[in-house]
C-alpha cells in the first residue's frame, strides 16, 4: 500500500520521514539519545521514474472482460480535494480516472501510467494494457503482472524470467551485476541503492576492525557483495532461498572479481577454513540456510569458530515482519562486535533493536533512506555496537 506524498515539497517529504524514525524509536532511548542517533533521510537523486519493480493486477468483468488494470485501492481519508487527477506542483498526473469511489473500496484502480516506475517499464506496461483484454477472454479470473527493469534496456514481464540487474559498488563507484528472477527480492530504487551500500559498507566499521561479515537474509547477495569487494576479508551469506543462492553464486560470472573467491558452503567442513590456500583472495560464501538455524548448522559453526565474534559484524535484511524471537537469540549468543540492521518497515525493526538493545547492544545510528519517493514508505539502517 502507498499513501501518495506528491502534494509534499521533497524537503518536507525528508524532513518528515526523518520525524517518523523519532517517533517510532522512542521507546528505544531518551530524546537526547534519539537526537544523537538520528540522521537526515538520505535522499533519492530521483523523484520519479524510479522504481525498478511494479506488479500490476487486472479484474474481469461481465463477459470476461478486464475493467480495472493498475494497483489496489485501499480505505482513504484526506483532506485533499478528490477530482480528476491528483497532481503535484509540475502537474505530473498519478491516476489516469476518477478515483473518488474507488478509494472508498477495496479492488483495483485503473492506472494508465505509474509515475515513479521507470519509462521503460511504463512503456512495456503500457503495450501489455492492449492485449490483457485477449489474455482475459481465457481466463475465468484476474491476475497479477510484473514488470522488473534491469537499468540497462532489459524488461521482463513474467515472474520466472531472469536478467541481469547492475548497480555500482565500492571506492570509486564499480560496477557489479547481479543475476535475479523477475518476482526475486531486490532494492527496488536503483538510483539511491549506491548511496545505501555505501552507508552499510560504512557502518560495518572497516577491513582494521572487522575481519568476518555475516550477511543474514542475504537474497541474491548485494550486501555480501558490497562488503567483499570494499576490502572484508570473509563474508558469508545466508539465504532460506536455494534459488536466490544459486544466483548469488552465478554473479561471481557476470564480475570480473580477480581477488576474490566466491564458492558455496562445503558439506567438507575442512574445505570451509580460510586457510593459506586461498592465495592471498579473500572469500565470498553462500549457503541455503533459515535464518533461524544459523547455530544450528554444523557448517557454518565451523565457519563461525574460525572468527573472533569481536571482529564479526552481522548485516540483517529481514522481510516486514521482522526478525522471530528464537533467530533474536541465537544472535545474541553469537555476541557479533556490530550489527547493521536494514528494514523496509520501521515499527517492527524497532521492536527488534529494543531487544538487542537489552541483550548488550548500544545504538550508534539510525539512518533512514529514501527508497521511496513521493510515498510514506522509508527504508532505515540502524547500527548497534556491542558493549565490551
Amino acid at each position: 500500500m502507498y499513501v501518495h506524498r506528491q502534494h509534499v515539497a521533497y524537503e518536507d517529504q525528508l524532513r518528515r520521514k526523518t520525524e517518523l524514525a523519532t517517533s517510532i524509536f522512542q521507546d528505544c532511548g531518551t530524546q537526547d539519545e534519539l537526537d544523537s542517533w538520528l540522521r537526515p533521510t538520505i535522499p533519492s537523486p530521483q523523484l520519479y521514474n524510479y522504481r525498478n519493480k511494479v506488479s500490476p493486477h487486472y479484474t474481469l468483468g461481465k463477459g470476461m472482460e478486464p475493467v480495472s488494470i493498475g494497483f489496489n485501492s485501499f480505505p482513504f481519508t484526506s483532506s485533499l480535494p478528490l477530482s480528476e487527477d491528483i497532481r503535484d506542483g509540475t502537474g505530473v498526473e498519478c491516476f489516469s480516472k476518477t478515483i473518488d469511489d474507488n478509494f472508498q473500496q477495496q479492488g483495483v484502480v485503473d492506472v494508465k501510467k505509474c509515475v515513479i516506475a521507470t519509462e521503460a517499464i511504463n512503456k512495456a506496461y503500457e503495450k501489455m494494457r492492449e492485449t490483457v483484454s485477449e489474455k482475459a477472454k481465457r481466463q475465468t479470473r484476474g491476475a497479477t503482472l510484473v514488470f522488473r527493469d534491469s537499468g540497462s534496456g532489459d524488461i521482463c514481464n513474467n515472474h520466472k524470467d531472469r536478467l541481469v540487474m547492475r548497480t555500482s559498488i565500492g571506492p570509486g563507484g564499480k560496477a557489479v551485476n547481479f543475476l535475479i528472477e523477475g518476482n526475486s527480492f531486490f532494492q527496488t530504487n536503483s538510483v539511491v541503492l549506491p548511496r545505501m551500500l555505501e552507508y552499510v559498507v560504512k557502518e560495518i566499521g572497516g577491513p582494521s576492525e572487522i575481519d568476518f561479515v555475516m550477511d543474514l537474509y542475504c537474497g541474491v547477495g548485494v550486501f555480501a557483495y558490497a562488503a567483499i569487494m570494499s576490502g572484508y576479508r570473509h563474508v558469508l551469506g545466508l539465504e532460506i532461498s536455494k534459488t536466490a543462492i544459486a544466483m548469488a553464486l552465478q554473479a561471481k560470472n557476470l564480475n570480473d572479481l580477480p581477488d576474490i573467491e566466491v564458492r558455496e558452503v562445503s558439506k567438507h567442513i575442512g574445505m570451509n577454513r580460510f586457510t593459506k590456500e586461498n592465495h592471498g583472495k579473500r572469500l565470498l560464501q553462500f549457503k541455503d540456510l533459515e535464518a533461524d538455524n544459523i547455530t544450528k548448522d554444523s557448517y557454518v559453526t565451523a565457519v563461525l569458530r574460525q572468527h573472533s565474534p569481536n571482529r564479526t559484524c552481522v548485516i540483517i535484511d529481514p522481510p516486514r515482519k521482522g526478525c522471530s524471537s528464537t533467530f533474536l537469540e541465537q544472535l545474541l549468543s553469537l555476541a557479533p562486535r556490530r550489527i547493521v540492521y536494514v528494514s523496509c518497515y520501521m515499527p517492527t525493526q524497532a521492536r527488534d533493536v529494543k531487544i538487542l538493545r537489552n541483550g548488550g547492544y548500544n545504538i550508534a545510528a539510525i539512518q533512514p533512506v529514501d527508497q521511496y519517493p513521493q510515498t510514506h514508505h522509508v527504508e532505515n539502517i540502524v547500527t548497534l555496537v556491542k558493549d565490551l
